[in-house]
């Protein structure tokens, strides 16, 4: 009895370490959850986070044009074993499949997160501002070219 009350509290410690680890990792993305927002003079672009669980954030991007949606994307950040991946799943893209990055850099100011044999983008940059704002960077080679392209978000 007391060999099988000792295995169990192991059990019960190593569980409870792993599942702190989920969200230590998760922890350094936090300042994303919420509703972000570019306004520019071809429509808006709207960006949305949420937290479902210790070690899963959903996200949602679109870009609207005054009825018409140019760009639908969903997003997964997800802690897998020891990583934590970024799937993007683009509407009509990739025969409407995810493609993942995974997080090879974060702080509490920027997650990079990178998929070198993507065919673009290769690398998706999210930046937290002095301003509360957020500053997404993708990029990588694009028709054989470096391109760069950036969103300046507000949190609404």
């Amino acid at each position: 009895m007391m060999k099988k009350l000792a295995l169990l509290a192991t059990f019960l410690v190593v569980l409870s370490c792993n599942k702190q680890k989920a969200e230590e990792k998760l922890n350094p993305a936090q300042w994303i959850i919420g509703n972000w927002q570019q306004q520019t003079d071809k429509g808006i672009l709207t960006e949305t986070w949420e937290r479902k669980n210790d070690s899963v954030y959903l996200g949602s991007c679109y870009f609207i044009n005054e009825t018409d949606t140019l760009h639908s994307e969903t997003i997964l950040l997800e802690q897998r074993a020891d990583s934590i991946t970024y799937s993007a799943n683009v509407k009509g893209q990739n025969n409407d499949k995810a493609v993942p990055f995974t997080l090879t850099s974060a702080n509490t100011l920027s997650l990079v997160f990178e998929n070198p044999v993507h065919d673009y983008p290769q690398k998706i940059v999210y930046q937290k501002n002095k301003s509360n704002g957020l500053l997404v960077t993708v990029s990588g080679i694009l028709h054989g070219k470096k391109s760069i392209e950036k969103y300046s978000f507000n949190k609404k």
